[in-house]
């Protein structure tokens, strides 16, 4: 349990650091156009993935219903606070997060079928 809520506040302290940054200062410090080719070439790999996407697909899947959803719940429920946050800030990277939630009621063989959705709906992280 330890670990389950060390890894979502590892998550909110993450999107919150990204997003630290509004886009008004980024306006100011916006580098003249032949700085900025060079800048994109030394990017991160991550602002590379990002940068074709309109949104950053962050999933959640964990017991949300049966006997764990006292688990389950707390951290959708935390995602989805923190998802409302950053985007109110101008989301990560200047892309909005767009939570997709499955519930995978911590069985195995429901686990996969949950996987597999999110991986189909192209999710780029997963917390759970």
């Amino acid at each position: 349990m330890k670990k389950y809520f060390a890894l979502l506040a590892t998550l909110a302290l993450t999107l919150f650091l990204v997003a630290g940054c509004s886009q008004e200062e980024t306006k100011k410090a916006e580098p003249k156009a032949a700085e900025k080719t060079v800048e994109h070439e030394k990017a991160p790999a991550v602002t590379q993935q990002f940068a074709h996407e309109g949104t950053i697909k962050l999933g959640v899947a964990g017991p949300h219903s049966g006997d764990l959803a006292p688990y389950g719940i707390p951290a959708m429920k935390a995602a989805q606070l923190v998802v409302k946050q950053v985007n109110a800030k101008g989301g990560v990277l200047g892309k909005k997060v767009e939570l997709l939630i499955q519930d995978d009621q911590c069985k195995p063989e429901i686990a996969t079928n949950t996987a597999t959705k999110l991986v189909t709906d192209g999710v780029d992280v997963v917390l759970g």
